[in-house]
C-alpha cells in the first residue's frame, strides 16, 4: 500500500523537479510552477474549499493545513488506484488497513507543511521576475512588478539606463509584439533584433534575469558540504550531474554508502548483481551513443560550412617527446664535437 501510494503521489514532485532541469532559462515560471505544485499537493487531502481561501501567495503561506477539520476524511483522501485497490481486496478488520489512513493523514500534513515552509510562495523577486514573459504585457501588476527590476537587481543598469528603462516598460505595455507561439524560448523571443532594438535597457534586464541558472548547477554551487557533487565536478555536463545527485540523494535517504549498498559477505564467489551490471551496460551504451551523435554533428556541420580536414596537430605530449629527442640528439652532437675536439688536441 506504501508503495502504491508513493508511485501514486511522488510524480506531483518530481515533475516539477524535471522541469527546471530543462536547459532553457525557466526562472519566470518559478513562481507560478511553486504555487501550481503546492495547491496540487494540498488537493490531495485538503478541503477544497480551505485552498480556495489562498486567492494569494501570502495567503497560501498562512494556510491552516494541520487542523483536523481543515482536512478531507481519511476514505476521501488520494491514495492511488494500487493503494485504494490493494486496501479493498482487504478485510476492514485487517490491523494494517485500520492504521494505514492514519498514517497518510500523518505523511500528507508533514509534507504539506515542509512545502509550506521551504517553498518561495511569497517571495517578490520571483513575482516579479515572472512579468519579463511576453503573455503578461498589457497588465497594471505587470508594469508593477517590471518597476520594482531595478531595486531587486541593483547591480544591472546604471543611473541614466534606470531612468530609460522606465520609459521603455511603459512603452513595452502598450507596443504590438510579434507573438509568443507556443513551444518558443523565452531567450530567443527577448533576443530578436526588434525587441532588442526597441527595449534596450529593458532587455539587457531581462538578459541578466535569464542567466539565474537552476537544477542541478544550482546544487552543485550551493551544496556547501560538498557531499552531492564536490567541487571537482565543474565540467561535467548536467545530465550528469542530474544521474550523480539522484544516486547519492538515494543512498543518503538509505543511510549507506556505495560500498555497503551492494555488500557481500564473498566477493569471490557471490554472483555479482545484475541490475548493477545492466545500468552499467545501460550507462556505457548511451555515452558511447552520445559520442557518436555528437561526431556526427561536428562532422555535419564541417560539410556545412565546407570546412576541409587538415592535419591534426600536434598534441602537447607529442610535442614535449619531440623537444626531448631534439635536445637529446643536440646533446650527443655536442658532446661528439667535444670528442673530436680533445682528439685533435692530443694528437697535436
Amino acid at each position: 500500500m506504501v508503495m502504491g501510494l508513493y508511485s501514486s503521489v511522488f510524480p506531483l514532485l518530481k515533475n516539477f523537479v524535471l522541469l527546471f532541469e530543462m536547459k532553457e532559462p525557466l526562472i519566470h515560471q518559478l513562481h507560478e510552477e511553486q504555487v501550481k505544485l503546492f495547491k496540487e499537493f494540498l488537493g490531495c487531502y485538503v478541503k477544497p474549499e480551505v485552498i480556495l481561501l489562498g486567492t494569494s501567495s501570502l495567503k497560501l503561506k498562512k494556510l491552516d493545513i494541520k487542523t483536523t477539520g481543515n482536512l478531507l476524511k481519511p476514505e476521501r483522501m488520494f491514495l492511488g488506484a494500487k493503494a485504494t485497490k490493494l486496501i479493498q481486496s482487504l478485510s476492514t478488520r485487517d490491523h494494517v488497513v485500520k492504521t494505514f489512513p492514519k498514517q497518510v493523514e500523518e505523511a500528507y500534513t508533514a509534507c504539506g507543511k515542509t512545502l509550506q515552509e521551504k517553498l518561495a510562495l511569497s517571495n517578490t523577486f520571483l513575482k516579479a521576475v515572472s512579468a519579463i514573459h511576453p503573455d503578461a504585457s498589457g497588465h497594471s501588476i505587470t508594469l508593477t512588478f517590471l518597476q520594482k527590476l531595478p531595486n531587486l537587481a541593483p547591480n544591472v543598469l546604471t543611473e541614466e539606463e534606470t531612468n530609460t528603462y522606465d520609459l521603455e516598460i511603459r512603452k513595452y505595455q502598450t507596443d504590438d509584439l510579434p507573438e509568443f507561439e507556443d513551444g518558443t524560448r523565452i531567450d530567443h523571443w527577448w533576443g530578436k533584433d526588434d525587441i532588442r532594438k526597441r527595449y534596450p535597457c529593458l532587455c539587457k534586464m531581462v538578459r541578466s534575469l535569464l542567466s539565474c541558472f537552476h537544477g542541478p548547477q544550482v546544487e552543485s554551487s550551493f551544496n556547501i558540504m560538498n557531499d552531492i557533487i564536490d567541487n571537482k565536478s565543474g565540467r561535467i555536463n548536467i545530465e550528469t550531474y542530474n544521474a550523480i545527485q539522484n544516486i547519492k540523494y538515494s543512498l543518503k535517504a538509505c543511510e549507506k554508502g556505495a560500498i555497503t549498498f551492494h555488500n557481500k559477505k564473498d566477493f569471490l564467489h557471490e554472483g555479482i548483481d545484475p541490475k548493477l551490471v545492466r545500468n552499467m551496460r545501460t550507462s556505457c551504451k548511451q555515452y558511447k551513443l552520445e559520442l557518436e551523435m555528437k561526431r556526427s554533428a561536428l562532422e555535419e556541420k564541417k560539410k556545412r560550412l565546407n570546412v576541409t580536414t587538415k592535419t591534426a596537430m600536434v598534441t602537447k605530449r607529442k610535442a614535449k617527446e619531440l623537444c626531448a629527442k631534439a635536445a637529446k640528439k643536440a646533446r650527443k652532437t655536442h658532446q661528439q664535437c667535444i670528442a673530436r675536439g680533445s682528439s685533435i688536441a692530443k694528437k697535436n
